[in-house]
């Protein structure tokens, strides 16, 4: 049955996963760590970023928006295409020997890929009789992060000897659909990570919204809170508990990509018309897996293809495998994760040391990272243009 070959095909990839760590195992100078559990920085994810973002220094450009990517006319430095912005200083042009794109989906269905790739933007705008979209469907999804007193809480003893109720003994909750529970689900913050909250308290992270529930884009601010809040109540809270003090909240109206019937055939298709492509990688979570660490792991290692290809080892990318990385959206950006206090010693303190939410995809702005110095007026040249973001791990139903 159907529940076997889920169970049967989960196993079979678990045996892979340990194949694969044998063979390539973590550098000793890493911290001990152990596969499949949850983790973070001790400011939060966005500590990746903003270490990146030192790092590149002014590579790096904010608020870029790509409009389209031509090829270069012939020339003696060997670019082969012109990426095209709308930056806060008006038009402006880069010249580049390859481009590695990140951007979700969503925004590809439009004039980016058209002067290059055009059957990959046609391949995007594809309606899928099988699932009744177009392209690759991105649903909305709210974080919604909420503290309340421990006392709050029920007072039981979980089954199997798991703790009280009152200490959120666990990693968090997931609300299957026939409960009647709006939220999809919820991490317990200050049981994942200490130093999160204070001690008479206990922090939330909600995820609400997803492909069933695509009316919560209809909602307001407020509206998402009270749902998140009644979710709360039915699964968590005593009666009468208080109000919930709200630390941080965002909204995407495209988030991240659904994997829906059909989906393997179209990142085929995509797959064998970028290895026609010379110097040209179309990358994103929507390919290689939505979780944080999938993004980074892809991440870190196609930038060894890519530096290959620009060394002249060849064309790397016909001979690798389509993988991907992050996403973006209608613009390319850096985006953030949720990012929770680090210690906080009062029930204030719940709300001024709030996670900066995670930087919304629809208003998520334009990275361009490039090898040479960036443009001055209206043109620039580079190794490499990469529209780039590091990957928000959403649940999604």
């Amino acid at each position: 049955n159907k529940f076997g070959a889920i169970f049967y095909g989960g196993l079979a990839r678990q045996v892979e996963l340990t194949k694969e760590r044998k063979a390539d195992p973590p550098k000793p100078e890493w911290i001990e760590f152990e596969y499949g559990n949850p983790g973070s920085f001790r400011e939060g994810l966005s500590t990746l970023p903003k270490a990146i973002e030192k790092e590149l220094g002014d590579k790096i450009q904010l608020n870029w928006k790509l409009q389209t990517i031509t090829k270069a006319p012939e020339n003696s430095e060997g670019y082969k295409y012109v990426c095209t912005y709308e930056t806060p200083d008006g038009i402006k042009t880069v010249q580049t020997k390859a481009v590695v794109s990140t951007v979700p989906t969503h925004a590809l269905q439009g004039s980016v890929l058209e002067n290059i790739m055009p059957k990959a933007t046609k391949l995007l705008n594809t309606i899928r009789s099988d699932v009744k979209r177009k392209g690759i469907y991105h649903p909305p999804v709210a974080a919604v992060t909420v503290a309340y007193p421990k006392s709050s809480f029920k007072d039981v003893e979980l089954p199997n000897g798991f703790g009280n109720l009152q200490d959120l003994p666990g990693f968090g909750s997931l609300n299957p659909r026939t409960e009647g529970v709006r939220t999809l689900g919820t991490l317990w913050s200050s049981s994942l990570f200490p130093g999160r909250c204070p001690d008479d308290y206990n922090l939330l992270l909600n995820y609400i919204g997803g492909s069933r529930d695509v009316g919560l884009a209809e909602l307001t601010d407020e509206e998402i809170i009270s749902e998140v809040d009644k979710g709360c109540r039915q699964v968590l809270l005593k009666p009468g508990a208080p109000e919930p003090k709200v630390v941080g909240m965002k909204v995407w109206n495209t988030a991240i990509p659904q994997y829906e019937l059909g989906h393997n055939q179209i990142m085929d298709e995509l797959e064998v018309l970028e290895r026609d492509m010379d110097g040209v990688w179309i990358c994103g979570n929507y390919r290689t897996g939505v979780a944080f660490p999938d993004c980074v792991t892809f991440g870190y290692d196609h930038a060894k293809v890519v530096t290959d290809y620009l060394k002249g080892a060849g064309n790397a990318q016909a001979d690798t495998a389509a993988v991907v990385e992050d996403k973006v959206e209608a613009e390319p950006v850096v985006e953030v994760e949720m990012v929770e206090p680090e210690q906080v010693k009062d029930e204030e303190k719940v709300k001024s040391a709030a996670p900066e939410p995670v930087e919304a995809v629809e208003s998520a702005e334009p990275v361009a990272e490039v090898e040479n110095e960036t443009v001055e007026a209206e043109s620039a040249a580079a190794e490499t243009v990469v529209v780039e973001s590091v990957d928000v791990s959403i649940p999604y139903d």
